[in-house]
């Protein structure tokens, strides 16, 4: 099936717009995941979870 150009078009910006957004949900996860980590280990709950999810905004 072809389709025509706007439609391609329109796709394509589709494709872009949520590929924006999963680059920003898993930054926010990767920066949790770290921050949760850092707490553990240093017992300094919750500011490594929030130093790592203020840098990711």
């Amino acid at each position: 099936m072809r389709l025509d150009k706007e439609t391609s078009r329109i796709l394509k910006d589709l494709v872009r717009l949520s590929a924006v957004g999963m680059e920003l949900a898993v930054s926010i996860v990767i920066g949790l995941g770290i921050g949760l980590f850092i707490d553990k280990k240093l017992h300094s709950s919750p500011w490594g979870m929030l130093a790592f999810l203020s840098s990711e905004l």
